[in-house]
C-alpha cells in the first residue's frame, strides 16, 4: 500500500484551527453534560479535537 503524501498551507491550517475553537465553544455552552455517558462523549471529543488542534500547530511550525 502507498502512502499519500499532501500539502497543506498555513492559511488552510489557521482556518481548521479556528473551525475546532468554534466546535469547542459550541459544545461547551449546548450540551447538556447530566448523564455519564454524555460526559464521556464529550471528553472524548474534545479530546480529538485538542490532538488534530496539536498536529496542525506543529505543521504550523515546519511550514
Amino acid at each position: 500500500m502507498e502512502l499519500i503524501r499532501y500539502s497543506i498551507n498555513e492559511a488552510e491550517i489557521k482556518k481548521l484551527l479556528v473551525f475546532a475553537d468554534k466546535i469547542q465553544d459550541l459544545t461547551a455552552n449546548n450540551l447538556n453534560l447530566k448523564s455519564k455517558k454524555a460526559r464521556i462523549l464529550y471528553g472524548e471529543t474534545i479530546g480529538a479535537i485538542q490532538a488534530v488542534e496539536a498536529t496542525l500547530r506543529l505543521e504550523i511550525k515546519g511550514l
